[in-house]
This record gives C-alpha cells, sequence and structure tokens, in this order.
C-alpha cells in the first residue's frame, strides 16, 4: 500500500488539516503570489495533498475560474472534497493524477502549481514536461520546495534529533526526498531542462505559525508523515521516549503564546510554457 493511501495516515491527515493549513499558509501565500493569480483562472495543482494551495487558489481564482486538485492519493482527494463543500467552493475538482502522465490535454491550463510536492515525485523531470505540455502557451507554472539544509530550518528540527538515535541514511542523488530541490539553482536547472523559458528563483525565510503546544506539533508532524511513522514504529521504546521528550524541549524553545514558530526556507521557481 502507498504509505499516503494508508488508512492511518489518511485519517492524520483529516485530523490535523485544518491546523497544517494554517501553519503553512505563509507557503501558500509565497506560491501564489509568485504564480500571478488572476480572476477567472484555470488551474491544476499538482500533489495536491490534504487541499493547499488548491483550497486557496479556488477562493483566487472565483466562480468563474476552476481549480483541478490531484494527487495519487483516493484519501486525499476525499479530504479536499469534503473541506471545498464545507467551505461552499463550487470551482474547484478532485481527479487522481500521477503527475508523470497527466491525461489532461496539451494547452489546457492557465497556471500549473505545485506547493512541497515535486521533491516528492518519483519522475521529477516528466513531471515539469507533463507540467509544460498542458499549458497553455505563455501561461505559468510555480513550484515551491524545501531550501536550505536541515540544520538551519525550525521545519527540519525533529529530523536533527532522530539523526541522533537512529541512523538514517542519505537517500540517493536525485531520489525523492524533501530537501531533493534544496540546492539554490537545482529546480530552476531541471525546469529548463523541461523546456520552460523566463526561468526564475525567489528565495524566502519564512516563519511557520504552528498552532498548539510542542506537544500539539510533535504529535500532528510524527502522524502525518508516513515514512517517518514508519521509521519510529521500529525504534525501542526507550528510544521513542527520549526522541519524543527531545523534540517537545526543543519546540518548547520556539513557543510564542498559542503557537510554535519554526523557521523554515523555501525556493520558489516559476517559468513559462
Amino acid at each position: 500500500m502507498d504509505q499516503w493511501d494508508d488508512p492511518e495516515v489518511v485519517a492524520a491527515w483529516r485530523r490535523w488539516r485544518a491546523r497544517f493549513a494554517e501553519q503553512t499558509r505563509v507557503l501558500t501565500e509565497v506560491l501564489l503570489e509568485a504564480a500571478g493569480v488572476w480572476p477567472g483562472m484555470h488551474v491544476l495543482d499538482l500533489a495536491s495533498g490534504a487541499g493547499e494551495p488548491a483550497l486557496a487558489l479556488a477562493k483566487d481564482v472565483g466562480p468563474r475560474g476552476y481549480v483541478t486538485a490531484t494527487d495519487v492519493s483516493d484519501g486525499m482527494l476525499a479530504i479536499i472534497a469534503d473541506a471545498a463543500r464545507a467551505e461552499g467552493l463550487a470551482n474547484i475538482g478532485c481527479r487522481r493524477a500521477d503527475a508523470a502522465a497527466l491525461t489532461f490535454p496539451d494547452e489546457s491550463f492557465d497556471l500549473v502549481t505545485c506547493r512541497l510536492g515535486i521533491m516528492h515525485i518519483p519522475d521529477a523531470e516528466e513531471a515539469l514536461r507533463e507540467a509544460r505540455r498542458v499549458l497553455k502557451p505563455g501561461a505559468r507554472a510555480a513550484f515551491l520546495v524545501w531550501g536550505g539544509s536541515p540544520d538551519e530550518s525550525g521545519a527540519f528540527l525533529h529530523s536533527r534529533i532522530i539523526a541522533k538515535y537512529i541512523g538514517v541514511p542519505p537517500p540517493p542523488a536525485n531520489a525523492p526526498s524533501a530537501l531533493r530541490f534544496a540546492s539554490p539553482g537545482s529546480l530552476p536547472a531541471a525546469l529548463r531542462e523541461a523546456g520552460f523559458r523566463q526561468v526564475e528563483e525567489m528565495t524566502h525565510r519564512c516563519v511557520m505559525a504552528c498552532p498548539g503546544t510542542p506537544t500539539q506539533v510533535w504529535r500532528s508532524i510524527r502522524e502525518m508523515a508516513g515514512p517517518l511513522r514508519q521509521l519510529l514504529a521500529r525504534a525501542p521504546a526507550e528510544t521513542l521516549e527520549r526522541i519524543h521528550e527531545e523534540v517537545e524541549t526543543a519546540f518548547q524553545a520556539f513557543r510564542k503564546g498559542e503557537y510554535v514558530q519554526l523557521p523554515a526556507t523555501v525556493h520558489v521557481a516559476t517559468g513559462l510554457r
């Protein structure tokens, strides 16, 4: 079973969806600003996960526009559909789709977006070529990925702590991973290789305001991240207890009121068809 269709993972994303949307709102705003969204656009969002930025896009394009949210997980798409109904958004549809093998006709969309997804797609290069294919001439694609290094990002604070207790070998070069395009210039190079023109990259240092206590924030992270769940499940109980205690203590240093304020670095790369 794919990790994103694991019933426990899907249930966790449903449980924490609203909090995660608030936590990553700053990333959505950065992406949408770079994308240049306007009312009436028809947008394709790749690897939509539990709904962001697809739901935010639907609000921005308005009733004359339309957003197609895609993912390989039926469970995630069901979360998006339910959230859209709850928010009264009738201009968004959900389609199961492999980003590297899209079934949409050529030149179908005014904009393609992807937030924190392209680095996890096995054949990212083909996914970029597909994104370009389905764009109308002169239309834009915008991709947001993690930047920097784990040592400088609060978003990966837990990963640094876990590595002290559990050996995690680095992924092979160009293999799917959170930091696959973290090096500046790597994603723009892939966009140019896929045929995009006027490619640009912007680096942003953001602060993610994670609602809740350090205990709640850590629980949401470990429940939603499929690979992390599997990794921690193999850890001895004593090791797991130490990890929990150290992560929560580390998050406490970033606590401000009702939020844990985690710094993060992201790159946004855009290109035209």
